[in-house]
């Protein structure tokens, strides 16, 4: 078994031929750009709204970051909308229960069908709060008509990445 220590800290230890890296702390330092850690989570039930009410995609995720880094959050999933008339539906990401991203006129309806669209949302936050849990999720509002997330079910996705600064 072999150890490497930085400053008194394990960074990487191995054992039978496999390496294993220490966990992300304070006290090692990342260089920029480093992919620290990666939290992920899936939701696959279909929820609708009507006019005027904020939908939950049912995507929630925490990640703990370290001082200094950023979290790029990765968003994909099905939406469908139907209107009579022009329509738009607003996207937005929470961090805590708060928005800190809204994407206007994200989707828009110009008929009485219901397309069904697949999107993918990134967003890079440059403050989350380091040392503590951040719970990030996503949802939407539309100004007319129903709104629906995970169209027939199909699984939505929400990908954070740790980035160190």
């Amino acid at each position: 078994m072999a150890v490497l220590k930085l400053n008194n800290v394990t960074a990487i230890s191995e054992t039978g031929g496999v390496a294993t890296f220490g966990a992300p702390s304070s006290t090692l330092k990342y260089p920029a750009g480093h992919i620290i850690q990666i939290q992920h989570d899936t939701h696959a039930t279909q929820s609708t709204q009507d006019i005027g009410t904020d939908i939950d995609s049912g995507l929630s995720q925490a990640i703990t970051p370290l001082t200094g880094s950023d979290i790029l959050v990765m968003i994909t999933f099905v939406m469908s909308m139907s209107a009579n008339g022009s329509k738009d539906w607003t996207g937005f990401i929470k961090r805590g229960g708060s928005v800190i991203k809204t994407y206007n006129q994200m989707g828009r309806e110009d008929h009485n069908s219901s397309p069904t669209d697949s999107y993918t949302v990134i967003y890079l936050d440059e403050s989350p709060t380091a040392g503590s849990a951040n719970t990030y999720t996503f949802g939407a509002n539309s100004n007319a008509g129903y709104i629906g997330f995970n169209w027939d079910n199909t699984p939505a996705s929400m990908t954070l990445f740790e980035i160190a600064g």
